[in-house]
């Protein structure tokens, strides 16, 4: 629902940050600031993991739908990697570019 949320999520007390991040991914779907996506990013990343800033657009009908739209920021190589699980989530996912950039799109 807000910023404060998705950070203890995060990195908060047995946040997803306290278990090992090597070469894991975390996928945000909520809408927040390029500000929070490229804080979280780097710090996900100086644990080994990746984090993508991966919005949804189409609200619940899309949801119900199944006509969901992912504008995704973060390492294409990750990307690459969570495109199965993407795809199973959205009918067009894109990746726009660096950390933050899913939430500018």
């Amino acid at each position: 629902p807000d910023e404060r949320v998705l950070e203890a999520l995060v990195t908060g007390p047995g946040g997803l940050m306290h278990e090992p991040m090597q070469g894991k991914v975390i996928v945000d779907t909520t809408t927040t600031t390029v500000t929070m996506a490229e804080r979280l990013a780097g710090e996900v990343s100086s644990e080994g993991g990746f984090f993508l800033d991966a919005p949804v657009t189409g609200g619940v009908g899309g949801a119900e739908k199944g006509t969901l739209c992912m504008m995704i920021g973060g390492d294409a190589a990750a990307f690459a990697h969570a495109l199965p699980v993407l795809q199973a989530l959205a009918t067009t996912v894109v990746h726009v570019g660096p950390s933050g950039h899913g939430q500018v799109a």
